[in-house]
């Protein structure tokens, strides 16, 4: 996957496009490789994995006497 990091940062706008908006089409973005990179929406699902994988491993690194 290549924009890795702008795929993460332009998660909440791909999310909007895709779920909300209930758009098919393909949310594209400006890149450095490209003026129409495209962001599928499976890969919007494996960003928000990662994301989630971070923050359940920030979640477990956390103590919690009430959990």
């Amino acid at each position: 996957m290549r924009c890795n990091e702008a795929k993460r940062f332009l998660r909440p706008s791909a999310i909007e496009h895709y779920i909300i908006n209930g758009n098919n089409s393909i949310y594209r973005f400006m890149s450095l490789y490209s003026d129409n990179e495209p962001y599928p929406i499976n890969e919007l699902v494996e960003i928000q994995k990662q994301v989630i994988g971070e923050i359940m491993a920030d979640y477990k690194l956390c103590a919690s006497e009430f959990l």
